[in-house]
């Protein structure tokens, strides 16, 4: 019959009620979700985080020239994931100038699908958190990834860490088996 919803009508209002509110929502209700570092982050809790620049643990992605493909964000979970987790802000410069993120779902970024999208290309798959925060009047696309993940990588065989560069800079390098394994040893994951 004709008494269908339309899905997209609804998740534009959804989102633009969550843009209103200037806040990050978590993709999941909350009473029942794990918490996950970067739930619930107001925009000057953000602010924070990107002021304190990239680290182990905070990744930022650029927009501004070109749009970030779906397997250079499920690489960089894989990265974070193989570190300790941590926050992934896509519309942020390296230098923390927020430029915007680019609208992954037609004229908006639906979260849920997004967070499908990466636990449906990671292996195992990893499970985030996604939303989106207005900053300045642009958007920021923040991507939560828990802590203790054992090793991931893409569904592709692509696996990632965190290292730094010789001028101090954070960045994902390749994860080479003998990395991987002495990760695991570390964390008591494998027996000698």
């Amino acid at each position: 019959g004709t008494d269908h919803v339309d899905l997209s009508s609804a998740l534009r209002a959804e989102h633009a009620q969550r843009e209103a509110r200037n806040l990050f929502v978590p993709c999941r209700d909350a009473a029942n979700a794990p918490t996950i570092r970067g739930s619930m982050l107001t925009s000057d809790q953000l602010r924070d985080v990107i002021a304190q620049g990239e680290q182990l643990d905070v990744e930022f992605f650029s927009e501004e020239r070109s749009g970030l493909s779906d397997s250079e964000l499920v690489e960089a979970v894989s990265c974070l994931a193989n570190a300790r987790g941590g926050l992934l802000l896509v519309g942020v410069e390296d230098d923390g100038r927020i430029t915007g993120a680019r609208p992954r779902h037609g004229t908006y970024t639906d979260p849920r699908r997004l967070e499908l999208m990466i636990a449906n290309q990671t292996a195992p798959a990893c499970s985030v958190e996604c939303g989106v925060v207005s900053l300045d009047g642009k958007e920021v696309v923040v991507v939560s990834i828990p802590p203790e993940q054992p090793v991931t990588a893409t569904v592709a065989g692509v696996y990632r860490r965190r290292a730094t560069d010789v001028h101090g800079k954070w960045k994902c390098v390749p994860f080479l088996p003998h990395e991987m394994q002495s990760r695991e040893a570390s964390r008591g994951m494998i027996d000698h």
